[in-house]
């Protein structure tokens, strides 16, 4: 037992080591904008490339994965928060196109490490939405649901996200599936957004 609890130790251990550069350049992209997200406009801008590529994660990540599969699957589906909090601040703003390059998704072990990385996203949430508050001069969580994660929840579901993974019998080969889907999705959600950016791929529709 105590064998078998030290190998998916190891697999929560090789996630995190195996997607750490990766994570940090994305973070170097990601909090720029967001600190830079001091009027409406530009939130929901922001609010609109994160919409983009979490809804064309979230629907292949469906045809995987289930709240029998992993706890509270559904609770953390965050697209359509996203596009809850766009319509907040812009009732008739268009629902945005979704990103065409995503991680490859063709199992439940690749299911599993894209997930890693967008339940991992939520652990900021408190200080980023305060960040949110402050720069749109916000008394209220509404408009920032996404950006707040489960709220005082964060922890509890990043904790039963991670000790269930910890506990499925993945085989090396299926690990390292997991692990190569996980810097996948950081590397690509930065090229996203670099896209976007560069190119003007979302408009800049006013409110």
């Amino acid at each position: 037992m105590a064998l078998k609890a030290y190998f998916y130790y190891m697999f929560i251990e090789r996630l995190r080591a195996e997607t750490k550069e990766a994570h940090q350049i994305l973070e170097k992209t990601t909090i720029p904008l967001i600190k830079n997200a001091t009027n409406k406009n530009e939130y929901i801008r922001l609010l609109s490339i994160f919409y983009s590529f979490y809804m064309a994660i979230e629907m292949q990540l469906d045809l995987y994965l289930d709240d029998e599969i992993i706890p509270a699957y559904t609770k953390r589906r965050k697209a359509a928060s996203i596009l809850n909090d766009i319509h907040y601040f812009a009732p008739h703003y268009p629902v945005p196109g979704l990103c065409c390059s995503i991680p490859s998704i063709t199992n439940q072990y690749e299911a599993i490490g894209v997930l890693y990385v967008l339940e991992g996203s939520t652990l900021g949430g408190k200080i980023i939405s305060k960040m949110l508050k402050s720069n749109l001069l916000l008394e209220q969580d509404a408009g920032i649901r996404f950006f707040s994660g489960y709220g005082d929840d964060n922890e509890r579901m990043w904790s039963l996200f991670i000790n269930h993974i910890n506990g499925l019998p993945f085989s090396p080969a299926q690990q390292q599936e997991a692990a190569e889907s996980a810097k996948n999705t950081f590397l690509l959600f930065r090229q996203w957004i670099e896209a976007v950016i560069s190119n003007d791929i979302i408009t800049k529709n006013t409110i």
